[in-house]
């Protein structure tokens, strides 16, 4: 189980190393995907998919979307 309670990074951390460990376990073996249904956690899992090597949105593209001003600022420039 991962402490939900602590900094995001440490967060990031403690759940990088679970998934991690998850390899050495030869009744479950190395995650396939990670995933969240938890709106505030989707860049943390971006970024965790993308230090895994598994698919997912890139954590850059993630944090474009998430922030209402970039997000103007991005759109405007495919204008152009």
């Amino acid at each position: 189980p991962v402490n939900m309670s602590q900094t995001s990074e440490g967060v990031y951390n403690d759940a990088l190393a679970a998934i991690d460990a998850l390899r050495d376990d030869p009744t479950i073996g190395p995650a396939d995907g990670v995933c969240t249904f938890v709106e505030l956690s989707v860049p943390t899992t971006a970024r965790l998919a993308e230090a895994l090597g598994l698919p997912g949105p890139l954590p850059e593209s993630v944090d474009l979307a998430r922030d209402k001003y970039k997000t103007r600022a991005c759109l405007a420039r495919s204008e152009e």
